[in-house]
């Protein structure tokens, strides 16, 4: 039962930092002027979101970050660029978690599949 907590508390701050994160990315872009219209300059949206067996839900084909992303894509025309391990993470949510935790204490960076060039971009949501 403690795990559980501290596994909703840990998602709740995480949801909270990424609110206020993005609200912040659509105040000013990252060159630091007010950006009163996205359609100024090129705008990229970069997400990494996990289907399959989810928390306390089942199994998802499109994940919660992946629809948040096609929300902010779609309102002002951004590009899109998904990142996509080449090692597909596990189906089942414990070993997914396992296997995050471990790169995580070994600092580890997964190969993913695609590339994008960044430069052209005035604005990037992460």
């Amino acid at each position: 039962m403690y795990m559980k907590k501290k596994i909703i508390i840990i998602a709740s701050v995480v949801a909270v930092l990424c609110a206020a994160g993005v609200g912040w990315v659509l105040l000013y872009n990252n060159k630091g002027r007010e950006n009163k219209e996205m359609s100024n300059g090129k705008t990229l949206v970069v997400y990494f979101s996990r289907v399959d067996e989810n928390y306390n839900v089942g199994t998802v084909e499109v994940g919660n970050t992946e629809l948040l992303a096609k929300e902010i894509i779609a309102k002002i025309g951004a590009d899109e660029f998904k990142i996509e391990p080449k090692d597909k993470y596990p189906a089942n949510y414990q070993e997914a978690i396992e296997r995050a935790t471990e790169e995580r204490k070994t600092g580890a960076r997964p190969e993913y599949i695609g590339d994008i060039d960044i430069a052209d971009y005035d604005t990037i949501f992460f």
